[in-house]
């Protein structure tokens, strides 16, 4: 869960979860044989147990909750890239000779940014996977296959060496690429945050209000003031630029809203 930070009314929301972990979870005599075991032991006490469990305020389970705004949750399409969306991020500077270490193995960034500060993503389990040299030689084989020829065309050295330059080249030819990606990627972002947001609200025929001093409030949105690429909503204590809008307010995914401010 992420929050907005010293937001103390989210906060509480989070520490009182963890409260009721704590006492009503923990508390419990539980197999900790492994991790697999105690994530299901968690997992069907939330279901069970959590979740079904009455609350003193609203009076409702947090699962009848849930189902009151079900009709507003919306849930990403199967993509082979949705785990990109959780990659963990990290800053690393690109020395003079265009290389930059991180988790103690060297990378080649893009020529154009030696001496720069550039933003690493990666998956957290597998921060620094490579093309494993058994995939690469099963590729070879698969190959030689397709053209009629036997798996020993090559000695077994001669197909180590061709191997070894292979995850070489690969591994540079997946940094490069990854580097100039994530430059690409960084520099759209930032494009995408300045879009003036009264145009892209017209275009939604979203009704607008001038009330002065170049701001707008929105009528489908009571309180909700724009003035050109950001806005700010007091009452519910959110604000931000245009990316934020269409994903916070119009609830829109990141990448439909990426799409729609940059026509990509």
């Amino acid at each position: 869960m992420d929050f907005p930070r010293a937001r103390q009314r989210h906060k509480g929301k989070v520490e009182r979860f963890f409260r009721t972990v704590r006492d009503q979870f923990l508390a419990r005599a539980l197999d900790l044989s492994s991790l697999e075991a105690l994530n299901r032991q968690f997992t069907a006490w939330v279901e069970e147990h959590s979740n079904a469990q009455l609350h003193s305020v609203l009076g409702l389970t947090p699962l009848d909750r849930f189902a009151l705004d079900r009709n507003r949750v919306r849930f990403l399409p199967p993509n082979e890239v949705n785990d990109e969306l959780f990659f963990v991020e990290e800053e690393r500077h690109v020395r003079a000779d265009n290389t930059f270490s991180f988790k103690a193995v060297r990378f080649e960034a893009p020529r154009h940014l030696p001496e720069r500060t550039i933003q690493v993503r990666f998956e957290r389990q597998r921060p620094t996977a490579r093309v494993a040299p058994e995939a690469i030689e099963a590729f070879i084989l698969t190959e030689f296959d397709r053209a009629g020829l036997g798996h020993h065309t090559f000695t077994q050295d001669a197909l180590a060496l061709v191997v070894r330059s292979g995850e070489g080249l690969l591994r540079r030819t997946r940094n490069q690429c990854l580097g100039a990606s994530i430059e690409a990627v960084r520099e759209q972002i930032r494009t995408a945050r300045l879009t003036p947001l009264l145009p892209l609200l017209e275009r939604r025929g979203l009704q607008l209000v001038e009330t002065g001093g170049g701001n707008f409030q929105l009528a489908a949105f009571p309180g909700l003031i724009v003035k050109d690429s950001y806005w700010r909503w007091p009452e519910r204590e959110l604000g931000g630029n245009a990316i934020d809008f269409l994903v916070q307010v119009l609830g829109c995914s990141f990448h439909d809203a990426m799409r729609e401010l940059t026509g990509s």
